[in-house]
């Protein structure tokens, strides 16, 4: 085999390594998104509320805000969301 051949088959296993390990890896997609959350945020300023169903993780409550579109973490223990239990088993 000459000088040659031996770069080409180097690129190209190189260049198929790099192609698989575009995708993340499992670990950091089933990483919990939210530490706590707060507490004190009221239903009328949400847009959209998210329920994340992630392993080995507490309730994933996602909000995103009306005003600026921001996404905050809400707690699971928030007063009105402890109300509206039935809501969130719909949701999960």
């Amino acid at each position: 085999m000459n000088v040659n051949c031996c770069v080409m088959i180097a690129l190209l296993v190189g260049i198929t390594c790099i192609g698989m390990t575009r995708e993340k890896p499992s670990s950091i997609i089933n990483r919990c998104k939210c530490r706590g959350g707060t507490l004190r945020l009221g239903p009328n300023s949400i847009q959209k509320l998210m329920v994340l169903p992630i392993p080995n993780c507490p309730l994933q409550i996602i909000a995103t805000l009306k005003n600026n579109g921001d996404q905050v973490c809400i707690h699971p223990k928030t007063r009105w969301l402890r109300f509206r239990k039935r809501y969130l088993k719909s949701i999960i």
